[in-house]
């Protein structure tokens, strides 16, 4: 069987600051990925609204971060237990690495009020947003 040397690093295009240039910069990508986590390879990331408000100053997020939180790419590494954490996902789902999957920009609890009743899970009391968070460095 044809082993493939898995990937260490990846490249992002950074954006640092109003007016500047993207900056393309390696990043690091983990030995171990924790519970619950998949590395994606991505193929397609999109711009959106939110992102070109955040390029032209008119929304103030935290920096550097990359942009383009929407998208879809192929599943490199699974993670010990992508079903568990304190977010609920569809146990039926047999992901694998080599599939090809797409995300948004969040991801809800799918337990508050927001989700459940109000069937707002971009209201979520947990929300979590892709892209809109400061890389490490």
């Amino acid at each position: 069987r044809l082993q493939l040397r898995r990937a260490t690093k990846a490249v992002a295009a950074v954006f640092h600051e109003v007016g500047k240039p993207l900056e393309l910069q390696e990043i690091p990508l983990p030995d171990k990925l924790n519970e619950g986590e998949l590395l994606v390879r991505m193929e397609v990331a999109t711009i959106c609204g939110s992102d070109l408000h955040t390029v032209s100053g008119k929304r103030q997020e935290p920096m550097p971060l990359v942009l383009g939180h929407e998208g879809v790419g192929v599943i490199e590494r699974i993670g010990s237990d992508i079903f568990s954490g304190n977010r609920p996902r569809h146990r039926g789902w047999k992901l694998q690495e080599g599939d090809r999957v797409t995300f948004s920009v969040a991801d809800s609890c799918g337990l508050c009020p927001e989700c459940t009743l109000h069937k707002l899970p971009q209201k979520c009391v947990s929300l979590m947003k892709y892209g809109h968070s400061r890389i490490s460095e």
